[in-house]
């Protein structure tokens, strides 16, 4: 049994746990009587009967035996073994556990008669298990120098925490998440940690992915915007800084760019300019939107939809009046240029 004893005499604190013997409860044996008489003589002066106050760890965690052994001790107020008697000083033990009095005494009378000498019983938590608290957690615990080489990462987890116990089929205590912590920092993957649920993870990993997009997709907006709004329909733009920074973004979202000729007469600078929009549109149509921009990307569908249609009416009057067939359009020119 683990002992640790403050500068004073009157209390000690002790580690229980399922590999505490009777023998280390008692404060372990007398070796050289054992050798030179053969009997077993026990040394409770070394025990927690020795002192006045007491704490057990994980009080809950030892063998039925040993428990056994303490309820008869707290009983009596006397430690009897054999010829052996000695008058325990102690004058309160505190119990620590994860476990409640109900669920470890369920089954057995004697166990519970051991439980009911704990009258006491305070459950020790915190107010909430939210992110903010788990990171003053890893603050608190780890250290400021590791708080702050860390910070990234250890915003992450809380924040999977922090959604793992407000929605995950299990639940992450503290110990727990400064385990969790300790690994993530040393590159280990939170799918080892098994109080996380992997649902969460997924969860969460889908989130990331999306809030990346969601930034790509306001990005394109953006610059399409800007791009219809500072070149008139009738001006042709033989600037292609702009399409080229569109291409890249397409890319960054899974997509082959698309050619674009341009020209330099008079129908065909018109023609370019329909090019331009329907490149545009060809845009928008090969990205699945399905997020928080989906609306504002059938706007901007519609207003190049209106730009098409004016190119097309502008370049045949007597024939175009909407822009019809695009589709097949964009297809017929992906295959010409590829």
């Amino acid at each position: 049994m683990k002992q640790y004893i403050n500068q004073g005499s009157n209390d000690t604190r002790s580690g229980f746990g399922d590999g505490l013997t009777e023998e280390k409860l008692f404060g372990g044996m007398n070796i050289r009587k054992y050798k030179d008489e053969g009997v077993i003589e026990f040394l409770p002066k070394n025990s927690f009967m020795n002192y006045k106050y007491v704490v057990f760890e994980e009080i809950f965690d030892a063998p039925a035996s040993v428990l056994l052994s303490l309820k008869d001790i707290m009983t009596s107020g006397k430690f009897r073994q054999g010829t052996e008697v000695f008058n325990i000083r102690t004058e309160m033990i505190i119990g620590l556990t994860n476990r409640s009095k109900r669920d470890f005494a369920e089954k057995d009378d004697s166990l519970m008669a051991l439980a009911e000498r704990f009258a006491l019983t305070l459950k020790v938590e915190w107010e909430s298990y939210k992110k903010v608290d788990f990171l003053r957690l890893f603050k608190t615990v780890l250290g400021n120098e590791v708080y702050s080489n860390h910070t990234e990462k250890l915003s992450m987890l809380a924040n999977i925490i922090d959604l793992n116990n407000a929605g995950g089929s299990t639940f992450v205590s503290p110990r727990t998440a400064i385990s969790a912590a300790q690994l993530f920092i040393k590159g280990k993957k939170l799918e080892y940690i098994s109080d996380i649920d992997p649902e969460i993870l997924i969860k969460y990993d889908q989130a990331k992915q999306e809030a990346k997009f969601d930034k790509l997709h306001v990005s394109l907006l953006e610059n399409i915007g800007e791009y219809l709004d500072d070149n008139k329909i009738e001006t042709v733009d033989q600037n292609e800084d702009f399409l080229n920074e569109l291409n890249e973004i397409e890319i960054e979202l899974g997509e082959e760019p698309i050619d674009i000729p341009i020209s330099t007469t008079t129908k065909q600078e018109k023609e370019a300019k329909l090019r331009k929009a329907k490149f545009l549109l060809a845009i928008i149509d090969r990205i699945n939107i399905q997020g928080k921009q989906y609306k504002s990307f059938t706007q901007m569908k519609g207003r190049i939809n209106e730009t098409i249609k004016l190119i097309n009416h502008d370049l045949n009057p007597t024939e175009a009046t909407e822009a019809t067939g695009y589709e097949e359009e964009v297809t017929e020119e992906n295959e010409t240029t590829s």
